[in-house]
């Protein structure tokens, strides 16, 4: 199909596309084939058709193709993200769950970018990538020494420019849009690790079962899609499990499973205020949403493991890596470890000292 058909299929039809009818035009979007004024048309259609699973597939893949990938020995491995379509930020309890994890012997993996530099994200609150570095930790590794900090620690982050190719012209688009794309809802499937559990948390209660479907579409073989606009710890929230043989959404109770039902409160203040309350957290000397939140997602991530045989013994070890400050420990061995370590434009030599 031409440029015209597909935005006749977009905006006259209002129907989704096929991956045949798809995969030309991503192609010349990550290519920088495609003029900017219709490659901006283009996702702004996809968004007020509302993206479907198949479009966000084939954006996926084209993506994964395009990234070099990190060989993590230890797995099966675990990542958690968040896919924010309204600017909501849930970055340090992202981040503080996947050092949980990591405290309870499993290993997990992220991926991003700082803000404002190259991203998919619309949104210029701090991410990951800020926190961490806001916590001293060195971001500018290899995908090598990122792998060894996995395999060694329980806990890596890639940067982006590292490890995937650069967007190109689309950066510029994503800046004057404003608003949120279909690579917001790809983002996730970018990581170079190619964890086989997933858990991703979105803002959106319409994309919980979709999310699901992409992610087992993909190949993931097992995970979890929360919603955090459902403020799944006070009241029956939805959350979407899937594995590789299907996808299946399911009411959710955080009192039936030893939670504390507690009203959400977004974290606020810059990347460094963020990484003091974080780091306070993990300390021990903070309690209330943040900690539940925490919980709730390094507890869906250690049953996707298959750490414990139920979602109650799953949340209670992530309390007890909390509370026991294990994944302060992981904080702490992955600010040491990464130093010292150097890091080459291409993103391939470094010198590591373990």
């Amino acid at each position: 199909m031409s440029y015209a058909e597909v935005m006749g299929a977009l905006t006259g039809e209002r129907r989704g596309l096929s991956e045949a009818e798809l995969a030309p035009l991503v192609a010349d979007l990550l290519d920088d084939r495609m003029p900017l004024a219709q490659a901006g048309a283009l996702l702004i259609a996809l968004r007020m058709k509302d993206e479907s699973v198949t479009e966000v597939v084939t954006l996926a893949k084209a993506i994964s193709q395009k990234t070099r990938r990190i060989e993590v020995k230890r797995r099966p491995l675990a990542a958690i993200d968040i896919v924010s379509l309204d600017g909501a930020q849930a970055s340090s309890a992202m981040l503080g769950a996947a050092l949980t994890v990591g405290g309870a012997g499993f290993p997990t993996v992220q991926h991003g970018s700082m803000a404002g530099a190259e991203t998919r994200a619309s949104s210029t609150e701090p991410g990951i990538a800020d926190l961490l570095a806001a916590l001293d930790v060195n971001l500018h590794l290899p995908r090598g020494a990122v792998a060894d900090g996995i395999d060694k620690t329980g806990y890596g982050f890639m940067l982006a420019r590292y490890s995937c190719a650069s967007l190109g012209q689309l950066t510029s688009v994503f800046r004057e849009l404003t608003v949120p794309t279909i690579f917001n809802l790809a983002a996730p499937f970018a990581n170079p690790a190619m964890p086989e559990v997933r858990i991703v948390a979105v803002t959106d209660p319409e994309s919980v079962g979709r999310t699901a479907e992409a992610l087992r579409l993909f190949g993931a073989q097992r995970g979890y899609v929360f919603c955090l606009e459902d403020d799944v710890l006070t009241r029956a929230g939805k959350i979407a499990l899937f594995e590789k043989r299907g996808s299946q959404t399911f009411d959710f109770r955080a009192r039936d499973h030893g939670l504390s039902e507690i009203a959400l409160q977004w974290p606020s203040g810059s990347a460094a205020d963020q990484a003091r309350e974080l780091d306070a957290t993990l300390r021990g000397k903070s309690s209330g949403p943040m900690v539940e939140l925490m919980v709730l997602t390094a507890g869906l991530t250690l049953h996707a493991l298959g750490a414990a045989p139920t979602l109650a013994k799953s949340f209670a070890m992530a309390r007890e890596s909390l509370t026991q400050r294990k994944a302060e420990n992981v904080l702490a061995a992955i600010r040491k470890a990464y130093a010292t370590a150097e890091v080459t434009d291409d993103g391939r030599t470094s010198k590591v000292h373990w």
